[in-house]
């Protein structure tokens, strides 16, 4: 039963994390500079998040040379290559981004980091990803945007 749970809690987050992806794409007016950069990095993001989500759900069969081109997506914009799109003073104006990120800059990192860890370990996979292994780069997902994305009113 607690399995079950938890699987469905899992399957939640999946949705709630897809929304907010798919919520970002219409912010996207007017940032430009490296804000509009990592908005569209985001988006990408978002895309191969979505497409995974699908696989899992089982809206869509099995693809492994598409689940290995969405964690490659995700991989390209995870780890260094999204912590470099945020400098210091990159805050403000059209970005969502909260000042915290750069208060807390470890924890950042290590968001980004875990984001890169969970899409290799996607991209290895032979079969279809468990509810479980998907809920892992779901969570990390809305781990960040829950501490360093500001919310939408």
């Amino acid at each position: 039963m607690r399995r079950k749970q938890n699987t469905i809690k899992r399957l939640i987050a999946i949705g709630l994390v897809t929304a907010a992806f798919n919520a970002t794409a219409v912010a996207h007016n007017g940032a430009t500079g490296i804000v509009k950069k990592r908005m569209n990095a985001m988006s990408a993001i978002g895309k191969a998040v979505k497409s995974i989500a699908t696989m899992v759900k089982g809206d869509t069969g099995y693809d492994r040379a598409a689940l290995k081109a969405a964690a490659s997506t995700i991989r390209g914009h995870s780890g260094d290559n999204l912590t470099r799109l945020f400098p210091a003073g990159s805050g403000g104006g059209k970005s969502e981004a909260r000042p915290d990120i750069w208060q807390n800059w470890e924890q950042f990192e290590m968001l980004a980091d875990e984001l890169n860890r969970q899409a290799v370990h996607l991209a290895s996979l032979e079969a279809r990803p468990s509810p479980m292994e998907f809920g892992k780069l779901a969570a990390t997902c809305k781990g960040c945007h829950e501490k360093f994305r500001l919310k939408k009113n």
